[in-house]
């Protein structure tokens, strides 16, 4: 199938052969074999050969379908090269598949952080890039789930090569499975600090609030080590339990989507879920003790014209430090991103609005900055308005905490630094603002074969 007649595929029914993977980014949790329905309405990729596993080679087209499921926007690819699809409208099932197994974790790993973007208007379809970007990722995914053979997959060198370093990536990122775990031991009365650990995946970001009780913590997120560890610290000059809780990234659940209808090419999706974890710590007041008895010493009456007096000791420790006074909303805003990345690149950015106060905060308002040289991507849920992304949240709960994704794509020639800026306010609460800084290479330079002469 030639480009030209590639692009308008959605209004009729193709037999090509396509592949990939598909994005339902923030999503609610799809039960088993969920009925559903789905329109295509465009493609990126390229018409590539490709090797089966037993060695054979056959022609297939290698990308993105973009498509409509329930009303929102997604990216779309499938993954069996013996069946076709009909590109159109057609009744789907959604099922999940076990994130046990680290082949089903790669792809997932490289639906979310490979497979490019919609175009958005005023352009009419894919660049150049997005072509290369889905028939990369596409191959990726069909290598990690046995449909093209484990090395050199197609006859382009320079795509084999990208192939080899998308798959070598997504399977040290997702070798195990992602977790978190917190733990402290109980301070001895009268202390105000304990260490609390966190464990999880090397290299994880955890974000970390108080959930319940009184107290504050060294750090609003950790980067877990080599070790996969890291440590705050919590102090609370009150007595009682206070509740930390983290939360991370985690592996996004991959599902099966078949036509319900008649038989057509499998297709997989990747939800983006989050990992969370909890403990607590109680804090005791000091020990009051009884100086030993001894001999009685007669001790005589006050005189009857002096009351007594009544002293009331000042306190020897702080007074707890509080997000908010009662009754009263506070807000914190974390953000986080990654460190670097390449031009040309689709990546995430995400937010983590809480309240910490005692009372629900009215009308939350977060607003993202977008810095030059970055455009929002497909799959965002606020109101964009001259690269600058919004969201509104009628009413967030005291403790509450809200995810926010950003998918963002890299411009093609974009270098250096670059500073992403968030902030959020509340109904009779301050902005509060949160930064992430993301420093962008060129991109990977492609293989180019030797020229053959004579």
């Amino acid at each position: 199938m030639t480009v030209a007649t590639r692009r308008n595929r959605a209004a009729r029914n193709t037999a090509a052969v396509i592949a990939g993977a598909a994005l339902l980014a923030g999503t609610a949790a799809t039960a088993q074999a969920a009925p559903t329905t789905r329109a295509d309405n465009g493609d990126s990729g390229l018409e590539l050969t490709v090797f089966r596993p037993d060695n054979t080679a056959r022609g297939a087209w290698s990308g993105t379908i973009f498509t409509v499921i329930d009303g929102s926007q997604y990216s779309a690819m499938c993954v069996e090269l013996a069946v076709t699809y009909p590109v159109g409208t057609h009744a789907v099932t959604v099922t999940p598949r076990d994130m046990t197994d680290a082949d089903n974790r790669a792809a997932a790993w490289i639906v979310n952080h490979a497979v490019p973007a919609r175009w958005t208007a005023p352009a009419t379809g894919p660049t150049a890039s997005d072509d290369h970007a889905s028939a990369v990722a596409a191959v990726a995914v069909w290598q990690v789930t046995g449909n093209v053979r484990a090395t050199n997959p197609t006859t382009s060198a320079s795509i084999n090569t990208e192939v080899a370093a998308l798959v070598a990536r997504a399977r040290a990122a997702t070798a195990t499975p992602a977790f978190v775990s917190l733990s402290a031991a109980t301070p001895a009365a009268g202390v105000t600090t304990a260490d609390v650990a966190v464990t999880g995946r090397p290299g994880a970001t955890v974000d970390l609030t108080i959930g319940a009780g009184t107290g504050t913590l060294s750090a609003a997120s950790v980067t877990l080590d080599a070790s996969g560890k890291a440590t705050v610290r919590l102090t609370s000059a009150t007595p009682g339990a206070t509740t930390v809780a983290a939360a991370t990234e985690g592996d996004s659940t991959l599902m099966d989507v078949r036509t319900s209808t008649f038989v057509s090419q499998r297709q997989v999706v990747a939800r983006p879920d989050v990992v969370r974890a909890s403990t607590s710590v109680t804090f005791s007041p000091s020990n009051v003790t009884t100086p030993p008895e001894g001999p009685a010493t007669p001790i005589p009456p006050a005189p009857p014209a002096t009351p007594p007096t009544v002293t009331t000791p000042s306190p020897s420790l702080p007074v707890a430090v509080t997000a908010a006074r009662p009754g009263t909303a506070s807000m914190r805003l974390v953000k986080r991103g990654p460190a670097r990345a390449r031009a040309g690149e689709r990546l995430t950015y995400v937010l983590l609005v809480t309240n910490t106060g005692t009372a629900a905060a009215r009308n939350v308002r977060v607003a993202d900055v977008l810095p030059a040289g970055l455009t929002v991507a497909q799959g965002s849920k606020g109101r964009i308005a001259g690269g600058t992304v919004r969201w509104t949240i009628p009413n967030l709960a005291p403790g509450a905490t809200r995810r926010i994704v950003v998918p963002v794509r890299a411009a093609a020639g974009i270098t250096g630094r670059r500073v992403n800026t968030a902030t959020a306010s509340a109904d009779g609460v301050a902005r509060v603002t949160a930064t992430a800084t993301t420093v962008f290479s060129a991109p990977a330079p492609r293989a180019v074969l030797p020229a053959v002469t004579g």
